[in-house]
This record gives C-alpha cells, structure tokens and sequence, in this order.
C-alpha cells in the first residue's frame, strides 16, 4: 500500500485548494452471486495499487459468517473506469474472500499478488487469475448453541444449551440455504468524481481510497 499512500498525501494539499471538484456518492445493492458474477467477468476489477491480497483465514471466515447470518458487511467503495468496469477502492479483501468461499478455496500463503491485469489482458476471467495463485481446498464451519435454554441451571451454575459446529462450505449447502446466500445483499457505494483535469480526479481518487483505508478493519 505505500505507493498509494505516497501518491495520495503528496498531492493532497493540491486536491484540497483545487475548486473544480464535485464528488457524489450513490449507493446500491448487489446480491452474492451477482458480485461474485461480475468479478469473473471483469466488471469488478481490482486496482493495480491494491493487488495484493493479505487476509487471514480467520478474517475471512469471520466475513463468510456474517453474510450467513446477515451481519451488517462494511460497504465496498468503488468508481467507474473509462472501460465502464467497477474499480475498487476499498473492500478489495472483503471481495476476495467472499469469491474463494464462492469456489470453496483460501490462499495457501497469506500474502499473495494477484496479476489480473495480464490474466485479463490474455481474455481470460478473473477464475483463471485466482487460481494462478496458490490455492487449496478449504471447508468452512461455524458454531452455533442448539437447543432451546433451560431456565434451570445445573449443579454448576451453567445452562444446558449445548455448542455445536456445522459446515458451511458454499458447495455443501442445501439448495435453499445456497439461495439464501446467493441472494444476501451487499451494499456498494459508487464514487463520481466530477473534474475536466484527469490527473487532480485520479489524484482524488487515490486519496479517498488512501483514506478509506487507514486503519481499515474486516
């Protein structure tokens, strides 16, 4: 991320006394399968600044469990390119993480690059990409109290309701549970930067996105 940063803050004095800038945000929803969709077919793209993916595996089993149980997912930022594509400013592990659950895989590292613009380049989909990288298979679980609680507590001093684990790996789901989760909504907010000097609008961009991801959280 340094050279996103470095970019950024060097203009950002320049961008704040700049007058000819008009920002809007619009925001919209998306299903699972939809997002996942358009990032095989390069709708979505990944921004040459951020093509590194770094997540843990407990991050992103985390994130696969809030979309389970429709926890709130932080919104992925993004804005429109001059080829019409979705380049991501913010959201770019959350996008990820959510396609490797999609075709039941994790990164065998933690730290990997992904080189879609060469992938893409070659008119091959972003699943071509992704699987250039070190991939292996990965099951997904999660815990859950079953049962109803007894008001009684036993001998000691704890209820009786029991901890479970299932899995929810995405290929091993029932057919209603997978349209469940095909169809869970995922916000996304579009960023217009309005400006006639290209280099002071791709120059705000970067800073939004430099912003957007300081201190940056799953």
């Amino acid at each position: 991320m340094g050279n996103i940063y470095d970019e950024s803050f060097n203009t950002a004095k320049d961008i704040e006394i700049y007058e000819g800038i008009r920002i809007q945000n619009s925001v919209h929803n998306i299903s699972f399968k939809t997002l996942v969709t358009k990032l095989e077919n390069w709708d979505f793209v990944i921004p040459d600044f951020s093509q590194v993916y770094h997540w843990t595996e407990q991050q992103a089993e985390q994130l696969v469990i809030s979309l389970l149980r429709g926890f709130p997912i932080p919104p992925i930022y993004c804005y429109t390119n001059k080829a019409g594509q979705q380049v991501i400013l913010d959201g770019q592990q959350r996008v990820i993480s959510l396609y490797l659950y999609y075709i039941d895989k994790f990164m065998e590292n933690t730290t990997q690059f992904i080189n879609q613009k060469e992938i893409q380049n070659k008119g091959k989909s972003f699943r071509d990409c992704i699987e250039l990288c070190n991939l292996r298979d990965k099951r997904y679980y999660t815990r859950f109290w079953s049962g109803r609680e007894n008001k009684k507590e036993n001998d000691n001093g704890n209820s009786n309701r029991e901890v479970k684990t299932t899995e929810i790996t995405y290929s091993k789901l029932s057919q209603p549970v997978k349209d469940r989760i095909d169809f869970s909504q995922v916000n996304v907010i579009q960023v217009n930067v309005d400006c006639k000097n290209e280099h002071y609008r791709l120059a705000t961009l970067h800073k939004i996105a430099a912003n957007l991801n300081i201190k940056s959280k799953p």
